[in-house]
């Protein structure tokens, strides 16, 4: 959260913390869905190799690995993230402090997910 936003909401008689979480939920899962949709390109790309007699085992390495990347984020990823910014207002060090391992959790998943887009990216 860039400090700016963090000192509109200290000096608000408003609580814009759930604003705020939302906005940042919303950032996180279109990082997911771009994510999901290269693993979904990789696996339709992939997966119409399966057939070839030249395909290498690399080649079924990646196949694999995109397939549970986009399992782990439609079951687990996705789902924990709308949770953790749903709640993590409950858990904030007092009204005007908005700190908490949830939110720390989350910004470890979106560095994680900005990271493979940029592999992604890079490789496709």
């Amino acid at each position: 959260m860039d400090r700016t936003a963090d000192d509109v909401c200290k000096g608000s008689n408003l609580d814009l913390t759930g604003v705020k979480d939302e906005t940042y939920c919303l950032e996180v899962l279109s990082l997911l869905g771009e994510l999901r949709s290269h693993a979904t390109c990789n696996i339709e790309h992939f997966g119409q190799l399966g057939g070839s007699a030249n395909v290498d085992s690399s080649k079924t390495r990646l196949f694999d690995t995109c397939c549970l990347l986009r399992e782990h984020i439609d079951r687990g990823v996705q789902p924990g993230v709308q949770y953790l910014t749903s709640i993590a207002h409950l858990y904030d060090v007092d009204s005007s402090t908005i700190a908490n391992g949830y939110r720390s959790f989350v910004l470890v998943v979106e560095r994680c997910c900005q990271r493979l887009l940029t592999i992604f990216r890079f490789h496709t």
